[in-house]
């Protein structure tokens, strides 16, 4: 299990670094211990000291692939503070569904392109992802590439 959401929740709220966007497979990785990529993203994400931040669509599909057990430990731990949710206008389904077809190849999906969005709106361009070969290709609306942290 990740350190605790209080613990992250008061580094993240004094950090001065900046933040990252987190994917929903850094996410399952950090709360399982069965999973393949568990130890990478635990051994980054316990030293982090920013600012974690993601969308809807990763907290819905994080949940949906973490066991029930964890998937209610993870939505504890968001509701702690443990990420920062960007909220996405309606207006942003056009720009997803832009993305979407354009990196149809890529298996681009809404969260991936939710993540795009955010980057471009935010100005966030480091991620922590363990999907390095999908998010290596995609760019944001705006043209600029994201940068693994892991």
């Amino acid at each position: 299990m990740p350190i605790s959401p209080r613990t992250l929740a008061a580094t993240c709220a004094s950090a001065s670094v900046p933040g990252a966007i987190v994917d929903s497979g850094a996410l399952v990785a950090w709360f399982n211990r069965r999973d393949r990529h568990h130890a990478r993203v635990r051994a980054y994400l316990d030293g982090f000291r920013g600012e974690l931040v993601t969308t809807w669509p990763v907290l819905v599909e994080t949940v949906h692939l973490l066991p029930t057990r964890l998937g209610v430990a993870f939505l504890q731990w968001v509701n702690a503070g443990g990420v920062t949710i960007h909220e996405m206008p309606p207006d942003s389904i056009a720009t997803i569904a832009t993305l979407v077809a354009k990196y149809a190849d890529n298996a681009m999906d809404v969260t991936d392109a939710s993540l795009l969005w955010l980057a471009d709106r935010s100005g966030v361009s480091d991620m922590i992802t363990i999907d390095d070969a999908h998010f290596a290709a995609y760019r944001t609306p705006g043209g600029k590439a994201l940068r693994n942290l892991i």
